[in-house]
């Protein structure tokens, strides 16, 4: 069955309205919810009897924006699989780091000596929860009790003890987040995913208001004065459900206990790095990073500091929000029974960030392709705050303690990818193994005229265009499976070569440098890396063990913060590359095959449009 409609017919019947969202009523302490959709009878629906999984599928595949590993279900999803690669050497004196990677799918823990190398490493699964059509939830105490698993199975594995440990980093998806309270400890919700939906309405109604409409009239004034960047981030800003902002006013709204809390200065606010880390050190430490806090969308990135508008508009007092530290800074220390002695935690960091470091993109204009579950491109932008005018999003990258100014970078949503694959090879039936694409890739010697826009949910900037639609176009009596296959892995590179060639119009002064380092599950693809060298034409790098990249990037600034390295610099002695691609492919060809592929993106813009 097509879920789609389904799924939006449902979203459109919440009669939400702005400030007051009454429609939904708290049920404690299993936060279960009642959901009244316009013309229909409340009812309620609790997590441990809601398990639709023709709804899991169809989320699974809409959500690709995550970096993680494995690909899906195509591959094998221990992350302990011949993805990995382990380092067998002891030496005497040699110093480890343990790295806690948190993804929307699963959770591992990987140890690293100071070579940078994989000595051991753990992964469990970690269940999403869909009480509703569009909501995504984790239970925030059982993502902490699988921290603590992974963690002791990677030690052991290792055959380390606890003391041997230098330091802990912490890297973890982005914009998820969870609400609890600050005296017991307990939470009041789930943690909300970033994919969830129940923001929606909230995002839509606010950036449809006569408010919205006259704070970007005077910012715009204001930046044609002045010039300054802060201004025109202001004037084109648009709420989306991706950002916490609507996800936390619809929570506050409909669980009293939170906004009970929240009025009395006792509930905290923090994203997945936050909630772990308070655990980890008994409640003695609400904090979070850099890199972390300004990808929820409530940082206030010029300022350095929780955005004050926001605070002051919504009533939300500065105990709520964690305190903001250097990335490599000093997070506290582990309890000494949870692992037999204290871990120093030295380093905590969002996801893409934690590539980009790990990739040792240090100078302006370095920049990694991630490919997971989905495909991102981050630009190092240096201590510069770039605004695109076509929605590729400024962000922080880093900021290393001693340092006086952040690492910013610039960062485009490519495309669902591992995801694809996945649904390619499970729903399609086109190949068994996530491997075998690429042989049938590379068996035909063109994609046959057909082009594939991965627009399952979307597409992001530049188009920003939330009702396009995944699309095939081309197809003949003559078209075969391997055309179709070719055609979904070469869809990423023409996204990249789309997103460099809308960086290089915003800021004409920012220069791509080469080579671009891939990372992430799918860059074990070695006809994706081609078609990426191709398209773009831009030499590509693959690092050694590419699905550890983002742990490593966490254990590296971990590493820093405890000084087993002095500088940054020295790191780029521990990153290791295994594979180099360079453009081999006509150029006269790329290039129609790229014009082709724009038409098609014009054929799948507003397919979704009611």
């Amino acid at each position: 069955e097509n879920l789609q409609p389904k799924v939006r017919v449902r979203l459109l019947s919440f009669n939400f309205t702005v400030p007051v969202h009454s429609h939904c009523a708290a049920k404690q302490p299993n936060y279960g919810y009642t959901m009244e959709a316009s013309g229909t009878t409340p009812s309620t629906t609790n997590y441990t009897t809601y398990n639709h999984a023709a709804w899991e599928s169809d989320l699974k595949f809409n959500s690709g924006t995550d970096g993680d590993d494995p690909l899906g279900s195509a591959t094998d999803s221990d992350s302990s699989s011949n993805e990995d690669v382990w380092e067998t050497e002891r030496r005497e004196g040699d110093k480890y780091l343990c790295s806690v990677d948190v993804g929307t799918t699963g959770i591992r823990c990987l140890i690293f000596n100071d070579r940078g190398r994989g000595v051991a490493g753990s992964y469990e699964s970690v269940r999403t929860l869909h009480p509703q059509p569009g909501w995504a939830e984790q239970e925030p105490e059982v993502l902490w009790g699988q921290c603590q698993t992974v963690m002791k199975s990677a030690i052991a594995k290792a055959k380390l003890e606890s003391s041997q440990i230098a330091a802990m980093g912490i890297t973890t998806e982005r914009a998820s987040f969870c609400l609890w309270n600050k005296d017991t400890g307990k939470p009041v919700c789930n943690i909300i995913l970033w994919q969830d939906l129940r923001g929606a309405a909230i995002s839509e109604d606010w950036n449809d208001s006569y408010s919205f409409t006259g704070i970007h009239t005077i910012l715009g004034f204001a930046h044609m004065v002045t010039r300054q960047p802060k201004f025109h981030m202001g004037s084109i800003f648009r709420m989306s459900p991706m950002h916490v902002t609507p996800r936390l006013i619809w929570i506050l709204e409909n669980i009293p206990e939170a906004k009970d809390l929240m009025q009395k200065n006792k509930l905290l606010f923090g994203t997945i790095d936050t909630w772990l880390l308070y655990n980890l050190t008994g409640g003695q430490v609400h904090a979070t990073d850099y890199s972390n806090a300004s990808s929820t969308g409530v940082y206030d990135p010029f300022e350095d500091c929780w955005n004050k508008w926001f605070k002051r508009l919504m009533h939300f007092p500065d105990s709520l929000f964690p305190q903001v530290l250097p990335t490599n800074g000093n997070f506290g220390n582990t309890l000494p029974h949870l692992f037999g002695t204290s871990i120093p935690i030295r380093a905590v960091v969002a996801d893409q960030q934690a590539a980009l470091f790990a990739e040792c993109c240090f100078n302006v204009g370095d920049a990694k392709v991630t490919m997971g579950t989905g495909a991102f491109i981050d630009v190092n932008t240096g201590h510069d705050i770039l605004v695109s005018k076509n929605g590729i999003l400024p962000m922080i990258a880093w900021k290393l303690d001693g340092e006086e100014k952040c690492t910013y970078m610039v960062e485009g949503v490519l495309c669902p990818i591992g995801s694809v694959i996945d649904w390619a090879s499970n729903e399609l039936n086109l190949f068994k193994h996530a491997k075998d694409s690429a042989t049938m890739a590379q068996s035909v010697n063109s994609s046959g005229g057909v082009y594939f826009v991965p627009a399952f949910h979307g597409l992001d900037a530049p188009h920003s265009d939330p009702t396009a639609r995944g699309t095939i176009l081309g197809l003949t009596l003559g078209t075969k499976k391997e055309h179709i296959v070719r055609a979904m892995l070469e869809a990423p590179a023409y996204r990249t070569r789309e997103c460099i060639e809308t960086l290089s119009r915003d800021f004409p002064g920012l220069t791509i440098r080469q080579p671009i380092k891939v990372d992430g599950g799918v860059s074990q693809n070695s006809f994706v890396n081609q078609a990426l060298a191709d398209v773009t034409q831009f030499s590509i790098e693959k690092a050694r063990a590419p699905s550890q990249v983002t742990a490593l990037g966490a254990g590296l600034l971990a590493g820093l913060g405890v000084k087993l390295w002095s500088s940054k610099e020295e790191l780029r002695q521990v990153r290791q590359v295994t594979h180099e691609y360079h453009p081999t492919a006509d150029v006269a060809r790329v290039t129609l095959g790229y014009t082709q592929w724009q038409r098609a993106i014009e054929k799948s813009s507003k397919w979704a449009e009611p």
